[in-house]
């Protein structure tokens, strides 16, 4: 309540190794149980969780993730390839929304998806053009909204800083999307803790967020809530300078990797994009010299 809305999409935006996929674990094992949140909010309904996730191995990771946590692995159900043609292939929103409309209806208790990576599941979808993605996302959140379960979608971050809800890779329809947008961050005081944290919050008044460690390959979380949001952790690292000289180019080169990694852009609306993650246009234009899609 007051982080993860029903019937919505929300994203899990973080470096990797903050530990967000067990997050999603624990989370699952919390719906599969019907046991409490985190932050101690009353018991829940049990229900089904369906997992999209093929950057953590099923067998060696998933499950003993899942396993750890004390999930009813019974109501867990991973899709990992649709068949077509004698063939497997990735699950893609933008083909396979009937299959996961047939299978959200065949179980008839889910309360949670996870989409680990967002970006892995798009298909021929641009993920960096802002058309492309909300003609992606709006069938996956009528679905959600019609048969009520949560939608969670793990994302990386862009380097370097700035505002909170534009960090994320790929098009900023996926934030505008997102009815929630959680950050992850290590703590600036503890190497060891971590901090999940709210970058945007639509439906609610914006909510405390949460800190965690990972130990025993166990999400541990804290009992205090955390009273920061992203954009205050944000202005502690560029203020702290933790991400070094030269961190605004090193922004404008992923950005500029990540946006035509699909092929080339006009100029102008390569610029535009670029401003619109607060990315100055001489700062890109320095950075062309070193991206490796130039």
């Amino acid at each position: 309540p007051g982080l993860l809305p029903m019937g919505k999409l929300a994203l899990f935006c973080g470096d990797p190794g903050l530990g967000k996929s067990f997050v999603t674990c624990d989370l699952a094992a919390r719906v599969s149980q019907g046991s409490d949140w985190p932050d101690g909010d009353s018991v829940q309904e049990a229900g089904s969780v369906l997992f999209l996730a093929c950057e953590d191995d099923v067998e060696d990771t998933i499950r003993p993730r899942l396993d750890a946590a004390g999930a009813d692995v019974k109501r867990i159900h991973i899709i990992d390839s649709v068949g077509a043609r004698n063939k497997e292939r990735s699950f893609a929103l933008d083909s396979d929304l009937p299959l996961l409309k047939r299978q959200v209806e065949k179980l008839r208790d889910v309360r949670l998806l996870i989409i680990d990576p967002v970006s892995a599941y798009c298909g021929k979808a641009d993920t960096h053009r802002n058309s492309d993605v909300r003609a992606l996302l709006k069938p996956l959140t009528d679905l959600a909204a019609a048969h009520r379960f949560a939608v969670v979608g793990i994302n990386h971050l862009t380097k370097g800083t700035g505002k909170a809800v534009y960090r994320g890779m790929g098009s900023i329809a996926f934030n505008a999307a997102a009815r929630a947008v959680l950050n992850f961050y290590k703590d600036p005081g503890d190497e060891d803790r971590r901090l999940m944290v709210t970058a945007k919050m639509n439906l609610t008044a914006e909510s405390n967020g949460l800190a965690y460690r990972i130990e025993n390959g166990l999400v541990v979380w804290d009992d205090d809530p955390v009273d920061m949001d992203a954009d205050e952790l944000e202005s502690l690292e560029a203020s702290s300078g933790e991400k070094g000289k030269g961190a605004a180019r090193e922004r404008a080169i992923d950005f500029l990797d990540a946006t035509l990694q699909s092929g080339e852009m006009a100029s102008t609306e390569l610029f535009e994009s670029a401003e619109r993650f607060g990315i100055k246009v001489k700062t890109l234009r320095r950075a062309l010299k070193d991206s490796r899609c130039v």
